[in-house]
C-alpha cells in the first residue's frame, strides 16, 4: 500500500503542470493507467507474500 502511494506521489510530482491541459490530457490518462497497473501488481505481490 505505502509503495503504491509513494510511486503515485513521485509520478504526479515529477510531471510539471502543463499550460494547456486539454492538449496533454492523454499523458495524464496514461499515467493513471500506469499507476493503476502498478497498484494491482503490488497488491497481488503483497497478497501472495502475506499468504
Amino acid at each position: 500500500m505505502r509503495i503504491s502511494y509513494c510511486l503515485s506521489y513521485v509520478v504526479f510530482c515529477t510531471i510539471p503542470p502543463f499550460p494547456n491541459p486539454k492538449k496533454h490530457y492523454y499523458i495524464f490518462i496514461f499515467v493513471y493507467i500506469y499507476i493503476y497497473i502498478i497498484y494491482i501488481y503490488i497488491y497481488k505481490l503483497s497478497d501472495q507474500f502475506i499468504r
